[in-house]
């Protein structure tokens, strides 16, 4: 069950992680937009201040995008993981498989024996009494 509720987790971080990531693109956009509207609009009458704006925008627009690229690489290392925790569920699926293949494989045995043992018994006992 651990396994179980450490896949939702993630599957719950992920999600969590792509609003995020689409929130980020969103702001990357808008900063995208504002640089070119001050480039067209405030340009032409260009002061110190108009450019301060401008650099201001630039560098949230940086800092965007280095925190988009995070928020990406953790989604690809949470999606790595719920890989991870499916894998490690197959495997113990398949350890329970062989145990219960190898149960059966002597319990198939032994009936086999019980059989080939009452078979031989009742052979013994037509030959011996029917006669």
């Amino acid at each position: 069950m651990k396994i179980h509720h450490e896949v939702e987790h993630c599957h719950y971080l992920l999600r969590e992680l792509k609003i995020v990531r689409d929130c980020f693109r969103n702001g990357q956009s808008i900063l995208e937009f504002l640089i070119q509207v001050e480039k067209d609009v405030v340009e032409p009458n260009s002061n110190e201040t108009d450019r301060t704006v401008r650099e201001s925008l630039c560098a949230l627009l940086s800092k965007l995008g280095t925190k988009g690229q995070w928020v990406s690489s953790y989604i690809e290392r949470t999606e790595t993981r719920i890989k991870y925790l499916f894998y490690l569920t197959e495997v113990r699926i398949s350890e329970q498989t062989s145990k219960l293949l190898e149960a059966t494989q002597n319990d198939s045995s032994s009936m086999t024996t019980c059989v080939l043992i009452v078979s031989s018994l009742t052979h013994l006992f037509v030959d011996h009494f029917v006669v």
